[in-house]
């Protein structure tokens, strides 16, 4: 099985995200210094660079064509940064970032690029961002009543096994909401295996992926190609 590559993060990834760049946490005195939290701050950071990104556009259950998403590059020193979409439209934008620690911001329609899982197969939409230096990658998309961000991994760190959590709820008369998740790959012959787990559900409750209609319980199997990535939503 060639090897998965995800893009999307467990909840608890992007907590401990926010807590290495916000350095908002408290330790015992004496247990931690100033200087060791530097240092960890710092080597946390490293981790999280490259300079290959992959990003995908989630999708929005409002859909106006009129909603924004932006693209924030970062990097510790000047350089060119590359916005494409290898498996579909190619080369988009260009950018030049000319100081040290500055950002290029890229903006687009958010709905052009959603993957919403239309036609149950994988999609061609995924963007590739990439640089001949180190850069950091931040994505957010907003609309009318929701938004929504996440900070993206470099492709050299993404990993074979990952485990999704969501939560649905229509206490507020949003049952017709959607939750799920994304599976992208940068692959060809990339071959997932997905088991769904879950609870407190209708008996009319799943979701439609690779044509099939899931249920809570099911396992199934799907197969991405390079630069793809699939929704799998209820």
């Amino acid at each position: 099985m060639k090897q998965l590559n995800l893009l999307f993060l467990l909840l608890t990834w992007l907590s401990l995200s926010g807590i290495a760049y916000s350095g908002n946490y408290k330790s015992e005195s004496g247990l931690i210094t100033d200087e060791m939290r530097t240092k960890l701050q710092s080597k946390l950071l490293e981790t999280r660079l490259g300079n290959e990104y992959m990003v995908v556009v989630t999708p929005n259950d409002l859909t106006m064509p009129n909603y924004l998403a932006e693209i924030y590059i970062g990097a510790k020193e000047p350089c060119k940064v590359h916005i494409e979409q290898p498996a579909g439209e190619g080369h988009i934008a260009s950018y030049d970032i000319l100081k040290p620690y500055d950002i290029a911001v890229h903006r687009m329609s958010s709905q052009k690029y959603e993957i919403r899982g239309k036609e149950e197969k994988p999609e061609n939409l995924p963007l590739r961002i990439y640089s001949d230096k180190e850069i950091m990658v931040y994505f957010g998309t907003h609309a009318s009543t929701t938004a929504e961000g996440y900070m993206a991994l470099p492709v050299n760190v993404l990993g074979k096994h990952y485990v999704h959590c969501s939560f649905t709820s229509n206490k507020e008369g949003n049952d017709d909401k959607h939750t799920g998740f994304i599976i992208g790959a940068i692959s060809d012959n990339t071959n997932v295996a997905v088991k769904l787990r879950g609870r407190n559900l209708a008996p009319t409750s799943g979701c439609v992926t690779d044509g099939a209609g899931h249920k809570i319980g099911d396992n199934f199997m799907l197969r991405l190609d390079e630069w793809q990535a699939i929704n799998v939503w209820d």
